[in-house]
């Protein structure tokens, strides 16, 4: 039997274990025709399509609703880039999740899911070990970690859960979503504002973030630099040349030289810095404007 998957079907959203098993056992690689789209069930699969980024691209957007549906994409997280900017940016948190990072969160995780579970077992018979437990851990711990006040970690996670929430019959993204979502990102552009007010609210890897200046200087470093050394190799015979007409290509080749070397310094040094001061002026005129 033919394997009929619709991802956005109520099937695949309610009960998509027997589903998913199909699919990896029967048609790892399937082909949705109503969508012009793939399905990749397979790890192998998943890795390979992962690791050929000439080929395959996120910019329609990483969810089901834009990819299939068309509904607009955004850039405002890393799962919505493309390498290398979506590598440049994860290079400022990848310190934060190494595997020794992970041990010095141990002790963090440990006193929140205690200050979780305690109370469950304390006055709940029974409970929800997703919904009561682990989800509120997660919620609270990814919160800790982000640089987001505890206090608020149970509020944001209620409404990121709500901003993917999906009723029966429910295809594309609803305006509860929509709601969601907005405030989701409104609270964390008001944080962010907060904490560039003032320097020491700023925990987790908030404040790494607000310290690192990504900017396309690192993009242009290996094009510039291959530019210029074969220019510069070009122009290196005849500045020592001594032959005839030596002083006549001297002269010339002497300026196209020091303006290579100069245009390196100032596609790499001096135009990243004077866009940085210019978005600090911005910012800072938004926050005046904000309060």
């Amino acid at each position: 039997m033919a394997v009929d998957y619709d991802p956005l079907s109520e099937e695949a959203m309610t009960d998509p274990q027997s589903l998913y098993a199909q699919l990896r056992a029967e048609d790892p690689v399937h082909y949705m025709a109503r969508y012009d789209a793939w399905a990749l069930a397979s790890f192998s699969a998943v890795w390979q399509v992962c690791s050929d980024t000439s080929s395959f691209s996120v910019q329609r957007g990483p969810t089901p609703n834009q990819i299939l549906l068309g509904e607009p994409a955004s850039d405002l997280t890393f799962a919505g880039l493309d390498p290398p900017q979506h590598r440049l940016r994860r290079r400022v948190l990848a310190p934060y999740y190494t595997r020794d990072s992970a041990d010095r969160d141990d002790a963090t995780i440990r006193t929140i899911a205690r200050a979780v579970l305690d109370p469950l077992l304390a006055t709940a018979g029974r409970f929800d070990a997703y919904a009561d437990y682990a989800h509120v851990v997660a919620g609270r711990f990814a919160a800790t970690k982000a640089g987001v006040p505890l206090g608020d970690a149970d509020h944001l996670r209620e409404q990121i859960a709500a901003s993917f929430h999906r009723e029966q019959g429910q295809r594309g993204t609803s305006a509860v979503n929509v709601a969601a979502t907005i405030e989701v990102f409104t609270y964390l552009q008001s944080l962010v504002v907060e904490c560039r007010r003032d320097r020491e609210r700023a925990t987790g890897v908030l404040g790494p973030l607000l310290d690192a200046v990504v900017d396309g200087a690192l993009l242009r470093l290996r094009p510039k630099v291959m530019t210029v050394s074969t220019v510069v190799a070009g122009l290196l015979p005849i500045m020592w040349s001594t032959g005839a007409g030596a002083e006549v290509m001297r002269p010339l080749a002497t300026p196209v030289l020091g303006g290579m070397v100069s245009s390196l310094l100032h596609v790499l040094i001096v135009t990243p810095v004077i866009f940085y001061w210019i978005q600090l002026y911005r910012l800072r005129r938004e926050e005046k404007v904000a309060e």
